[in-house]
């Protein structure tokens, strides 16, 4: 992705959102518990919101064949009906970093999700329900065709060689991590095909907030 984006005439810079990063150390979950989650934005489509769905509950039925505990970690409403998903088993109180310490496994559409598990050490499975380029680094990729059942073991055992390709696909060619550029300005001027920005999490973190009540700061903010 970083050549292709040179050839667009465009600088790059590696970055993460602050709240999608992982420093912690490796997960420490030892049973299997699968976390299946999303981007933000995760269809841009009724065709890709139908093919994501019907995806998403081809892998229930398999998790449930296999006896996997697994949960949820969906913001979107369209896809929290359509997948049944009650309260308890959708898990978003926490930011992602302090949600997946409590899972062995994750399944995620293509997001910085993904980078903040590989760089946990989880096990790592994208769901594809698109044909477009794929440039996330996991060991495993999901998609509605007759092996599933064989793609989602061979996940479920964390097939050694797979999670070599996700570890050394996180380091560049010298060997070190990549390094995140934090509280940096930057002036260049990315392709706009590629600019994407996102205040839900932050949004969701203010309203979560017990320390804040909204009530007192309009009080305030009609005071002033």
């Amino acid at each position: 992705m970083k050549y292709y984006l040179r050839n667009l005439g465009s600088d790059f810079y590696f970055y993460i959102p602050h709240h999608a990063k992982y420093t912690r150390g490796l997960s420490a979950v030892k049973e299997k518990k699968v976390l299946i989650t999303t981007a933000n934005s995760a269809y841009f489509s009724e065709s890709e919101f139908s093919a994501l769905s019907d995806l998403i509950e081809l892998v229930i039925l398999l998790l449930d064949k296999l006896e996997v505990s697994f949960r949820f970690r969906v913001f979107d409403d369209a896809l929290i009906k359509r997948l049944n998903i009650s309260k308890e088993k959708n898990d978003i109180e926490n930011g992602i970093s302090d949600c997946i310490e409590n899972y062995s496994h994750v399944i995620t559409t293509p997001s910085t999700i993904a980078y903040t598990a590989i760089m946990a050490d989880i096990p790592t499975a994208l769901l594809v329900y698109r044909d477009s380029p794929i440039t996330q680094p996991a060991g495993w990729l999901l998609f509605n065709v007759s092996h599933l059942e064989q793609s989602i073991n061979n996940f479920l055992k964390a097939d050694n060689d797979r999670m070599n390709y996700q570890r050394n696909s996180i380091q560049n060619n010298d060997g070190d991590f990549l390094k995140v550029l934090e509280n940096k300005k930057d002036t260049s001027k990315p392709h706009r095909d590629f600019i994407n920005i996102t205040f839900e999490h932050a949004i969701r973190r203010y309203f979560a907030s017990k320390k804040i009540k909204l009530v007192s700061k309009i009080k305030n903010a009609i005071k002033k």
